[in-house]
């Protein structure tokens, strides 16, 4: 058995704490303290975790295509009936589009797509293929026919950190781990914040963090989008890697095997979000509540990572 990359491990642990979280503020956004930290998250996250996706697509460190694609349709039709028993109240079994993945099943797509690609992007050179990508990306916000179908907005727009991860190397990373860049990372993480909370305002720029739809349909003009965007993929590569700097390289007991099996949390967790958004748990919540509250969901999120490594250990045995 080859050694785990204790380092992205623990990365892992924590990344999929900030989905879970940020899917869960998603309650709450009516508190700007709370769209801002929601903000902020949606900024790297998602990113940080591309980049990792493709730092493994050169090993065998990963799942294999046809056990994405099982698990796509798997939660495709799970989700889909799901959601239409909260809704309704009720199953009806209608047919399943699989055309449009469903909440968070876009990423299952994308790394079907983004790993059948890769073996033939990876042939040329990085510091020509990744700015190309990065431009195509810029260039899809003008296509208001990119969107949810097929997740192809997503699909393109985020394709260039998974390229990032896949010509990068650790030692890199590693090289930024110095006491000064530790007080930098706070500092451009707490003025993230800052500016995330005081001076953008409305939903178009929150809208443009899902990488999902067109400038327009954001609500931008197609060249301001076009700015921003470029904005979002610097903010995103410099927060991605202010976040990699705080994240140890050696084991950690808990939390780097924790940090296995954050896939099926990644899906599994959205059954929870969904009912909490069906019922509106937090409309009345106070300071104080909404604190324990995410408290709650962090505590959640252990626990089904500690489920997954349970049920992967007994297969193990």
């Amino acid at each position: 058995m080859r050694e785990r990359d204790f380092f992205f491990d623990n990365a892992k642990f924590f990344l999929i704490i900030l989905v879970v979280l940020g899917h869960s503020f998603e309650l709450t956004l009516n508190r700007p303290w709370v769209l801002a930290l929601y903000r902020l998250i949606y900024i790297f996250h998602m990113p940080a975790f591309i980049f990792i996706c493709g730092y493994f697509a050169k090993s065998n460190k990963r799942p294999k295509i046809g056990y994405l694609f099982i698990l796509y349709i798997f939660f495709q039709v799970l989700f889909t009936y799901y959601n239409n028993l909260l809704v309704n109240g009720e199953v009806h079994w209608l047919g399943v589009n699989f055309a449009i993945p469903f909440h968070v099943l876009w990423f299952l797509i994308a790394l079907i797509v983004w790993r059948m690609v890769t073996p033939y992007v990876s042939t040329y050179n990085p510091l020509i293929v990744i700015p190309f990508t990065v431009f195509v990306a810029l260039l899809a916000g003008f296509d208001v026919s990119l969107g949810y179908v097929a997740s192809l907005s997503r699909i393109i727009v985020l394709f260039p950190f998974f390229l990032l991860g896949r010509f990068a190397d650790k030692k890199y990373i590693e090289k930024f781990k110095r006491p000064f860049m530790y007080a930098t990372a706070c500092l451009l993480f707490a003025g993230s914040f800052l500016v995330l909370r005081f001076a953008f305002h409305g939903d178009a720029f929150t809208t443009l963090l899902y990488h999902s739809t067109a400038y327009s349909a954001a609500g931008f003009s197609p060249w301001t989008g076009f700015l921003i965007r470029l904005g979002i993929f610097i903010w995103a590569f410099v927060s991605g890697l202010a976040f990699f700097i705080f994240i140890p390289e050696r084991r950690l007991p808990i939390i780097n095997v924790l940090g296995e099996g954050t896939l099926l949390v990644f899906l599994v967790h959205d059954f929870f979000i969904l009912f909490f958004k069906r019922f509106n748990i937090t409309q009345n919540f106070n300071a104080p509540q909404m604190f324990l509250f995410f408290a709650g969901v962090v505590a959640f999120t252990v626990v089904l990572l500690s489920l997954t490594f349970l049920s992967k250990r007994n297969k193990v045995n």
